[in-house]
């Protein structure tokens, strides 16, 4: 949320009712009185001159593969950035087309689009919407005024201008150089002669910063951290690294706040910048300065809209400007790679550079002449010139994606002269963040990242309430160990068992409360590594040394640590997404798995929190499969086609009649079956008298967990003939919201008996986005499945006895068969061979 814009924003809602003059444009039946139209334009932030707008338009006529809004401003205002959209403006007159990848809009959708713009004076509600010509009718506006007028103090910031499209929102047309390569002009001074500041950070010698640096968190602190790493270093060996969120107080800098005031009104600085995502489109900072001539406010150069920019905090203004025009005239920085940033403040005149490579970014340059799209708002205040009191590096978002952002700064240096990137020697990282790995790919040309190995550095018996994360887990932060600890703390509200049905269970607050779990600690001492096992509470210790001891995977135990915490001796009790209050008296089991002894997963996925293209292909391989194979030979039905429902050739009809295994021909059965020692039961739950939902409730009977992604599941059950297989769900109670509803997503049904009504369900389980801690079934703790079906197939009522209910109950059991993924593999060819390949929806 941008939690300090929406603070001081002045909100306009404007509900339009658009009345069609057009019979072309009617419904069905022309005498409704459906408005045509709905509109909500929204004012959600403004400042002294400028504000950022947010328009969704309900479209209520026929369905159209193109749109345009369009409406008249009362006042001066002029939009100079806009997202979602394309933006015409003649003076007062603006016309928004769809973009090329919105332009479809359903009868009854919705579209969003977003803008930032300026006005002086007041800024009056527009009029005279029309959407694609409809003429805007009658208007309702509700104007609620801002509480209190913005102030330039540094603990009461004035907004950013820091919309958020949605993820993957391309940019404007005119694509920014990735980065320059070849320089505009030679520095006077490749080293660091004469430098105020020029350090390495090889001097360092603990976790903290220290010496001429300080760890800073302005305003206030959340989850931002600042430490001396050695997992990537541009020169020698070591760099500062800074880890923050996309929340405002999540932020984090180092700096000096004494020496630059030394330097004069000509201040040249550099620094090596290297992180593991690409600038998003939201604003963020990278480094900050106090100007004590403009009420301590910053000037800030970071990046908006994926490129960089400068930034003045006080009315916000930008250079470049956020236009299209603008955001071609600057530069991006890539990801996973060092990239040399200059810049130059000249605080007499107020002029301002900046070199990326040593090539100057155009967009950049503030001088003593307009150019528009670069720097002509900023000019817009005269005589600025800064005085500058301190200098931060680090990371501060004003909006966007809930993604821990990591960053990390090496070669700073400050002084009177062009410094230049030439003294920079790059060098391979001391700490591969995730070393090489020889596997087969997934499928086609996917490749599984590889898995760090996370191996202790001490002996199970020396792993002790005193052991450190970073001890267990050397490679904690490629496992994304702290990102999976502080995005779903126990305090944070978000966890447990939420608004769901009381059934006597804990959250997850609660249980952190009860087995003694150090939240603070968590917060504190995760992000650099010396959280010790003991802070975890009374739980996780026991866990890790059993784990450790059985030869478990290093990097699985250390992905778990969030969830084994909260792992009570107790089995918590089962529960599920649909009513459960109404169920047969007749259940089968539970019932112990014919399995193998010993099963045990050894490799276990990444968690890819940071979105890296390759680790979220690894992470979430099943769910995204048919992206990655172009959605070819794919279907995406609730209702599967005939030629599915009713084939007689599906391998998984043998394999039930003949308890043989589709690929291997091994026997399976008798009975109920499995590749990991798993307990099942099944049940009916009655909805309504129309409808039921089938259940399986499974426990995890071996002493190690293992993971539910991408398993195959089947068994015999009552016929629905493809009704609507949306109505699926999954249920684990080891989640902070207990996977409640959580689709199962790929699913078919083959009809097994058309005249005793039964048929075969085929689901393989494809979870997406939340870390392996929650896709996971842990020792002697149920999750459980539910498939919803008829409770009349061709207007006849079925089971109607206890007899037939009880039978119907054993089938399902002694035909059921779950097999879970051992190798990343996708479970592909068993998936193949059963015609799996239909996706269905939330």
């Amino acid at each position: 949320m941008l939690r300090r814009m929406y603070a001081r924003g002045t909100l306009l809602v404007l509900l339009i009712a658009l009345v069609s003059l057009s019979l072309s444009h009617r419904t069905a039946t022309p005498s409704a009185a459906a408005a045509s139209c709905v509109v909500s334009y929204t004012v959600i932030n403004q400042w002294g001159d400028g504000f950022i707008g947010d328009v969704t338009v309900t479209n209520n006529l026929a369905a159209t593969t193109t749109w345009q809004l369009s409406w008249t401003f009362a006042g001066n205002q002029r939009i100079v950035n806009l997202w979602n959209g394309v933006l015409t403006q003649t003076n007062a007159a603006v016309s928004v087309q769809n973009a090329a990848w919105n332009g479809s809009l359903t009868s009854g959708g919705r579209v969003n689009f977003g803008f930032q713009a300026t006005f002086s004076g007041t800024n009056s509600i527009p009029t005279n919407f029309t959407l694609n010509g409809v003429v805007c009718g009658e208007t309702s506006v509700t104007i609620t005024p801002p509480t209190s007028n913005p102030t330039n103090t540094a603990t009461a910031r004035p907004p950013t201008n820091t919309p958020t499209p949605p993820t993957g929102t391309p940019r404007p047309s005119t694509t920014p150089t990735l980065f320059p390569t070849t320089p505009t002009s030679t520095p006077s001074n490749n080293g660091c002669i004469g430098a105020i500041i020029c350090d390495d950070f090889e001097s360092q010698t603990g976790i903290d910063p220290s010496g001429f640096w300080q760890a800073l968190y302005p305003d206030c602190a959340g989850h931002g951290s600042v430490m001396v790493d050695n997992t990537y270093a541009n020169s020698g060996s070591k760099s500062i690294m800074v880890h923050g969120h996309s929340n405002f107080c999540d932020h984090a800098f180092f700096g000096n706040t004494t020496a630059i005031e030394s330097v004069g009104n000509l201040l040249y600085g550099r620094f090596y910048v290297r992180q593991d995502l690409a600038l998003p489109d939201h604003h963020i900072t990278l480094m900050a300065l106090k100007d004590r001539n403009d009420a301590d406010n910053d000037l800030r150069l970071g990046g908006q809209q994926g490129v960089l920019d400068w930034n003045r905090e006080s009315d916000d203004a930008t250079a470049p400007s956020m236009s299209s025009a603008g955001i071609a005239k600057s530069v991006t920085i890539p990801p996973r790679q060092w990239t040399c940033v200059e810049f130059k403040i000249d605080s007499a005149n107020g002029y301002l550079q900046a070199w990326v490579n040593g090539s100057e970014v155009e967009g950049m340059q503030v001088d003593g002449v307009d150019t528009p799209d670069v720097d002509q708002a900023w000019r817009t205040r005269a005589n600025w010139q800064p005085r500058l009191v301190d200098f931060r590096l680090g990371w501060e978002s004003y909006g966007g994606d809930d993604i821990t952002h990591n960053i990390w700064f090496d070669d700073v240096a400050l002084a009177t002269q062009r410094i230049g990137c030439s003294a920079s020697n790059p060098t391979t990282p001391t700490a591969t963040p995730r070393p090489t790995n020889t596997t087969t790919p997934v499928v086609g040309t996917l490749t599984p990242s590889p898995i760090p190995s996370a191996t202790p550095t001490i002996a199970p018996n020396g792993i002790t309430a005193a052991t450190t994360i970073a001890e267990l887990c050397p490679t904690y932060r490629q496992l994304y160990i702290d990102r999976d600890f502080l995005d779903y703390l126990p305090s944070d509200g978000s966890g447990g068992h939420n608004n769901m049905p009381a059934d006597g269970g804990l959250n997850d607050a609660q249980k952190a409360s009860l087995y003694g779990v150090n939240i603070s600690a968590i917060q504190s001492k995760v992000g650099n590594g010396t959280l010790t096992l003991g802070e975890l509470g009374t739980q996780a210790l026991g866990h890790v040394q059993r784990l450790v001891n059985q030869n478990f995977p290093k990097n699985a135990i250390c992905q778990l640590l969030p969830r084994l915490m909260l792992l009570g001796p107790e089995t918590e009790a089962a529960t599920f997404h649909k009513n459960s209050s109404n169920p047969w008296a007749e259940t089968a089991g539970p019932v112990n798995a014919i399995a193998p002894a010993g099963f045990m997963q050894t490799r276990w996925p990444t968690d890819a929190r940071t979105y890296v293209p390759a680790e979220k292909a690894e992470r979430d391989r099943c769910h995204d499969q048919p992206t990655h194979e172009n959605n070819l030979g794919w279907t995406f039905n609730s209702i599967v086609d005939s030629s599915i429902l009713y084939d007689p050739n599906n391998p998984v009809l043998n394999a039930i009649r003949t308890s043989t295994h589709p690929i291997s021909g091994l026997p399976m059965g008798p009975g109920f079956s499995s590749n990991a020692p798993m307990q099942a039961t099944t049940k009916l739950h009655v909805e309504n008298e129309g409808f039921w939902y089938q259940v399986i409730q499974f426990k995890n009977t071996s002493n190690v967990p293992y993971y539910l992604d991408c398993a195959m599941i089947w068994w015999v059950g009552p016929s629905g003939l493809s009704f609507d297989l949306r109505n699926g769900h999954y249920n684990n109670e080891q989640r902070p919201g207990r996977g409640y509803g959580h689709p199962q997503r790929d699913i078919i049904e083959v009809v097994y008996d058309q005249t005793q009504k039964l048929s075969v369900y085929s689901i393989r389980l494809s979870f997406h986005d939340e870390p392996y801690n929650m896709r996971t079934a842990y020792p002697n703790q149920y999750w459980s499945l539910e498939v919803g079906t008829p409770a009349f197939l061709n207007g006849q009522a079925r089971y109607t006895t206890p007899a037939e209910r009880q039978a119907l109950m054993d089938l399902m059991l002694s035909t059921l068969h779950v097999e879970l993924e051992t190798d990343l593999d996708r479970n592909i060819e068993l998936f193949d061979a059963l015609k799996m390949r239909n996706r269905v929806s939330n």
